[in-house]
């Protein structure tokens, strides 16, 4: 797209160009500058500068007003009138005003245009916010920070997401004691897989995991489906290949920063995006009337009736089992609480 930029620096060079002319055809003789002129640029430019928001012009704006304010006591003096002008300094004169009146006409018609989005040049080449944002397309001060352009594509800005090591540290602690927690107390041996942190967190999504390491290897997001691409060049694959590692934590958490469009500034927050990310997965502990209950209404509501550790040594996530519902769930002696929904796999 035409930048406004852009289109200044063409009216510059013209203005450059105009100058040089008047220079030329005055080669040779003597004059004495025209303050008063000096001032009245002075007032254009600034005028200009504001409307259009270009800090250039304004500022050279403000130069030409001081320059001919200092010497305010030289206007009449030095100033050439239409009256004592020659024949050929008029038509000179005349000729420049009516350039300078068409290149500020269309300067005008012109920033008008792109600004918007009339005239759109070079679309493809926008990639990504930054280019969108300089191309003059409406910004909308979400966090993170949105731009459009004017054929519906949308970029996002692209947040920092440097973390320091403490952080990271805590996440990966909490978020794996979580993750225990809410699997009944009991971790699978290899380590959890991403399919196992999104059965157990509700809020996690699949592309989470997009570019999370793991132990032999690595997890894709791609077109819907999250893939894991193995390392190991055809070597041994152990049961612990796909478990996320703690590097592939700070990768998850990255993600999380991005697509929450959240500010981790200390631990607490890591808190309250662990209770976020799993403020659904209630745990309903079996009073002792349900356990005593001697039948059960047939009703499809299905339940994960999840172990109690004290009586069931579990050796492979998920410690738990399906039930049609909380009833049957908790009339099982071997079952602790329950969760809403189906076990995970």
């Amino acid at each position: 797209m035409i930048t406004t930029l852009w289109i200044l620096i063409l009216i510059a060079i013209i203005l450059l160009a105009v100058i040089a002319f008047v220079l030329y055809k005055y080669r040779g003789k003597k004059h004495n500058p025209d303050y008063y002129s000096f001032f009245i640029m002075g007032i254009i430019f600034l005028v200009i500068g504001i409307i259009i928001d270009f800090t250039v012009f304004w500022i050279l704006g403000l130069v030409y007003m001081a320059i001919g304010l200092a010497n305010k006591d030289k206007w009449k003096k030095n100033r050439l009138t239409w009256k004592n002008m020659s024949e050929k300094e008029k038509r000179l004169k005349i000729a420049i005003l009516t350039v300078l009146s068409i290149l500020v006409l269309v300067g005008t018609v012109v920033y008008f245009l792109v600004n918007n989005q009339i005239i759109v040049i070079d679309k493809e080449k926008i990639s990504n916010f930054e280019e969108c944002a300089a191309a003059g397309y409406p910004v909308m001060e979400s966090y993170p920070r949105q731009c459009r352009t004017s054929d519906g594509k949308l970029f996002v800005e692209v947040i920092n997401t440097a973390i320091s090591p403490e952080v990271v540290d805590y996440f990966y602690d909490k978020f794996f004691d979580k993750a225990i927690d809410l699997s009944g107390g009991r971790m699978p041996i290899e380590g959890f897989t991403p399919r196992m942190y999104i059965d157990i967190f509700s809020g996690l999504k699949k592309e989470d995991f997009n570019n999370v390491e793991a132990i032999g290897g690595i997890w894709e997001y791609t077109n819907g489906q999250l893939i894991f691409v193995n390392s190991n060049d055809g070597g041994p694959i152990t049961s612990a290949d796909g478990t996320v590692n703690k590097i592939g934590m700070e990768s998850l958490l990255k993600n999380l920063i991005q697509r929450l469009g959240i500010k981790l500034e200390n631990m607490s927050d890591i808190d309250n995006l662990i209770t976020f990310l799993s403020q659904e997965s209630v745990q309903y502990f079996c009073t002792p009337e349900q356990k005593k209950a001697e039948a059960c209404i047939e009703i499809y509501q299905p339940v994960c009736g999840w172990s109690d550790p004290d009586k069931i040594q579990c050796i492979k996530f998920p410690c738990a089992s399906t039930y049609s519902n909380s009833c049957f769930a908790c009339k099982n002696s071997d079952v602790l609480y329950w969760t809403n929904e189906v076990c995970p796999e």
